[in-house]
């Protein structure tokens, strides 16, 4: 069975990228504050983004489907562009309806994430620092199941105030992580 890429970090990597894992932290926490001061306009944001990110990736796939060269894939891009460009067009004409769809996406999101934080968590339980990955992998699901009880009627705030609390944690477990790799390295060296 191979090792998965968060599995094979060690201790020194951690500390050796902290300055950067904590800058990182300290945006992504900077970033959730700002998602949860403003729920309503940060909803909207969020589901503006993914609307043009889902647009774009049609055109991609359309302007893929007419390259030079012919290639049996065609009719798969133009298919795949199309439906593509009419969903990122939808979730940008109709707002509020793409935020109740979002919402329900981002519910099943925040359990995966849940799911694959405790899972990130078995694969680095002798780092130091891991137990982090459980409090932030608890508090993805439960924001995930608040969601789904939420739906639809918080559709236009919970977006931007779930993602915000997400970044939140989700910085504060990278500079907890980077900060407790660098202690442990200190420790050993001393």
């Amino acid at each position: 069975m191979a090792e998965s890429p968060i599995a094979s970090l060690s201790r020194e990597d951690i500390a050796k990228h902290s300055k950067g894992l904590t800058a990182l932290g300290i945006l992504l926490v900077a970033l959730g504050m700002l998602a949860i001061a403003v729920p309503n306009v940060s909803t909207l944001a969020v589901e503006t983004f993914i609307g043009c990110l889902i647009l774009f990736g049609g055109f991609a796939h359309l302007f893929h489907a007419f390259r030079p060269e012919r290639w049996q894939g065609f009719l798969l891009d133009i298919a795949l562009g199309s439906v593509f460009v009419a969903t990122g067009a939808l979730l940008l004409l109709f707002p509020l309806q793409g935020e109740l769809t979002l919402t329900l996406l981002l519910a099943a999101a925040f359990v995966a994430e849940g799911v694959f934080k405790f899972i990130a968590f078995f694969q680095l339980r002798s780092q130091p620092g891991a137990g982090w990955l459980i409090f932030s992998g608890a508090v993805a699901l439960g924001l995930g199941i608040l969601i789904g009880l939420e739906w639809p009627s918080a559709a236009s705030w919970v977006l931007g105030l779930f993602v915000g609390i997400d970044l939140v944690f989700g910085g504060w477990t990278l500079i907890l992580l980077s900060v407790a790799a660098r202690r442990r390295l200190a420790d050993k060296a001393a």
